[in-house]
């Protein structure tokens, strides 16, 4: 009896164990088409994972680049892809850039999972990295998510 509890024990733990690492967590991501000093013109994809409403990503992701960043005065909306697709609007304000990526749909519910966005801004854009070396971080937020996924430059 005291072997099978034992081994009961053990199961249930290790089952624990398999969900919880197996279990997705919020993360953030960028990675540029170049990662040269003084680069131009670069793509940078974001790539983040978080907790959405019936799979809806939200209405916009807010980009802050770093002030050492080449960016234009307009980015138009066919130099960007969300999810594989061309947002609505794109609009920059200093060094934030602010992407539509999301639409208002008649049918909602109440489920949470996790999900992913992908948001490519493309060449086309006429972004620039950094003229020195180092390791920069760019702001990301969906609404309430947040974060501050970084990128060497060499």
């Amino acid at each position: 009896m005291k072997r099978a509890t034992a081994l009961l024990a053990a199961y249930v733990l290790a089952s624990t164990a398999a969900a919880t690492a197996a279990a997705p967590s919020r993360s953030a991501s960028v990675t540029s088409s170049s990662y040269s000093a003084g680069a131009k013109p670069v793509a940078l994809t974001f790539r983040l994972t978080y907790e959405m409403q019936c799979d809806n990503p939200g209405k916009s992701l807010v980009v802050s680049l770093p002030a050492a960043m080449s960016v234009p005065t307009k980015i138009p909306p066919s130099a960007v892809l969300v999810n594989g697709s061309r947002p609505a609007s794109v609009s920059r304000s200093g060094p934030k850039i602010t992407v539509s990526i999301g639409e208002s749909h008649w049918l909602t519910c109440k489920t949470l999972n996790f999900g992913s966005l992908t948001v490519v801004i493309g060449r086309k854009a006429g972004l620039g990295n950094p003229k020195a070396k180092g390791i920069y971080g760019f702001g990301v937020a969906v609404g309430a998510i947040k974060g501050t996924p970084q990128l060497r430059i060499i």
